[in-house]
Parts: C-alpha cells; sequence; structure tokens
C-alpha cells in the first residue's frame, strides 16, 4: 500500500471522527432571556451544529468519502476526493469565521434557538471545541487534495472476482431460462 494512500485514508478518518465529535460538543453559551427586556434568564449551550448547521455535514461527507475512496478507481476516486476537499474547505472557513467573529455566530444561533430576536447577548462564553474541529477541517482538505492529486495511481479494491468472460449456462441453467440446450447456437 503505498504511503501516500495510507496517509490520506488515515487523515481522513481523524478528521472525520473529529469533525463529528467537534460540531457535536458545546461551542459556546450564552444568557437567553426568558421573557424579552426581563431580569432573569437561562444559560443555552449552543453546539457546534447550532452555529454552523451547513458545515457540520462536513463529517459525514467525509466519513461516506473513506468508503467512496477504497471503492473507487481513477477519475472516481478524483471526484470523491474533490467532494471531500470541499467540505473540508467549508468546514475550515465555518470554524475560521466563527473564531473571528464569534459573537455574531452566537447572537445568530441564540436567536434561532429563541425563536425571536434578541437583544446583545453579554456574558456570552466560548469554549474550545472548535479549536479541534479547526484542525479536522485541515486534516479532511488536506485528505481530499492528496486525493486529487494522486488518487488515480493508487490500488483499489480486488478484481479477483470479477467475472472476465460471459458466463456459459449449463444444460439445467438453459432450460430454466426458457432455452433449448439441444439446439446449437
Amino acid at each position: 500500500m503505498p504511503r501516500a494512500y495510507r496517509n490520506a485514508l488515515l487523515a481522513l478518518v481523524i478528521g472525520a471522527a473529529l469533525l463529528l465529535l467537534g460540531y457535536s460538543m458545546t461551542w459556546a453559551t450564552a444568557p437567553i432571556p426568558i421573557v424579552v427586556g426581563g431580569p432573569a434568564s437561562t444559560q443555552v449551550e449552543l453546539s457546534g451544529r447550532d452555529i454552523a448547521p451547513l458545515a457540520s455535514v462536513a463529517g459525514w461527507i467525509s466519513a461516506a468519502g473513506l468508503a467512496g475512496i477504497i471503492a473507487t478507481r481513477t477519475w472516481g476516486r478524483v471526484i470523491i476526493g474533490a467532494v471531500i476537499a470541499i467540505a473540508g474547505a467549508g468546514s475550515l472557513m465555518a470554524t475560521a469565521w466563527f473564531a473571528a467573529a464569534s459573537t455574531e455566530f452566537i447572537q445568530a444561533a441564540a436567536e434561532v434557538r429563541a425563536g425571536e430576536s434578541l437583544p446583545d447577548l453579554a456574558g456570552a462564553s466560548i469554549t474550545w471545541w472548535w479549536i479541534p474541529t479547526l484542525l479536522a477541517s485541515l486534516l479532511v482538505l488536506a485528505a481530499g487534495l492528496m486525493t486529487c492529486a494522486r488518487g488515480r495511481s493508487w490500488p483499489g479494491l480486488s478484481r479477483k472476482y470479477d467475472r472476465s468472460t460471459p458466463r456459459r449456462l449449463t444444460d439445467w441453467q438453459a432450460l430454466d431460462e426458457g432455452q433449448d440446450p439441444t439446439l446449437d447456437d
């Protein structure tokens, strides 16, 4: 097994697992008022799926892409690598954008959770789970790009059981198929 193939698969396994874990964990907590304008509030935990719902699909795309890379050959593998790279890049952009402008993301996710427009959320806090998600996005992006660049030369599934010649029917099979085995073709 070529080293690049093994490294791409390993990066994809680790990246997909970390993406699935990272997006399911709490990225931020925010106080949402029980009554708008009222003094009492409740703490709401916002996961990565709440904050970046579209990007959270990258983990599932990566996991499915792992099977696709193993099962396909040549151009099919390159296409799957491109899809994986796009998913990794999308997740990377969403996570980096969250790191740069977290208050806007938290505000939007809290408003979706509350179902109404909220005043500025003072006291929102960020956890560290976006960092492994960012690193996992880099792994997935690298695995997708490596697959695009070198995937056509990697080995595929064995063709040991593929039929190379047309199947010749026995007399009994020909009768089962409604053919007369005594007639010559």
